[in-house]
């Protein structure tokens, strides 16, 4: 099984110029987590939900502040080809609970593994 059998594919997006509002209410609508920030279909980053908290903590305004300057630019990203264990192993080595699915810089889909605690062991 590949990343291609499990990516969600038609997620919202938002663009670097977009504000901070209008990402949250697209998250919002979608019942997502993290929003890729695309240029047409070329990934620039992603927004999280702690990037829109921190907008909003360090005193930004929603209305006026813009997606590219709270966007994270280092994304794990893998290929469509790349198989479960391999994409297993990434998630849990950098302990992440998403992986943005790209062909090139091409943004295709997202891979999102949401992990119960009482199936960590609790803390």
């Amino acid at each position: 099984m590949s990343m291609r059998d499990l990516m969600a594919t038609g997620v919202p997006v938002a663009r670097p110029e977009g504000t901070v509002r209008e990402a949250a209410r697209l998250m919002e609508e979608a019942h997502v987590k993290v929003l890729p920030v695309c240029e047409g279909d070329r990934l620039m980053g992603v927004l999280t939900d702690s990037d829109v908290i921190s907008a909003i903590a360090d005193g930004g305004a929603p209305d006026t502040e813009f997606v590219r300057d709270y966007m994270s630019t280092n994304v794990v990203t893998v290929t469509p080809d790349t198989g479960l264990a391999e994409a297993g192993q990434l998630m849990a080595h950098r302990r992440i609970h998403h992986l943005v699915v790209c062909d090139d810089d091409r943004f295709l889909g997202i891979v999102h593994v949401d992990v119960e605690w009482s199936e960590m062991g609790g803390l």
